[in-house]
């Protein structure tokens, strides 16, 4: 499903990441494949994707930002650099201005808010 804005007389269609925690088999593809996508590194610590074993068990839980409605990284960021884009209605960082306090990292219930130290 694709979401479709105006924008400068323009159409803009944004793609919305959809993942099957049924069909993870812990191979961890995809958040390399999504390091190389959205970083050009290929290292999955920087991926948006992340992949966690559950105790052990051999059940992999793939986790993304849900884009929560009252986003508890957004609230705690002290400079703001967390926001939302007007656009989409999802969750943005500007790095360029993050100081690299982790705070977002520490508020976010689902771990899906990494920490890109090469970017910081």
């Amino acid at each position: 499903m694709a979401l479709e804005a105006i924008a400068g007389g323009k159409v803009v269609v944004e793609k919305i990441l959809q993942i099957d925690p049924q069909k993870c088999t812990g191979c961890r593809q995809c958040e390399i494949v999504c390091a190389i996508r959205c970083n050009a590194s290929g290292n999955p610590s920087v991926s948006r994707i992340r992949v966690f074993e559950w105790m052990k068990s051999s059940f992999f839980v793939p986790v993304v930002c849900p884009q929560c409605e009252e986003a508890p990284c957004l609230a705690a960021c002290p400079r703001e650099v967390i926001y939302r884009d007007k656009l989409f209605n999802r969750i943005m960082v500007d790095y360029g201005r993050c100081v690299s306090c982790r705070m977002c990292v520490a508020a976010c219930p689902f771990g899906a808010m990494g920490f890109d130290m090469p970017r910081q």
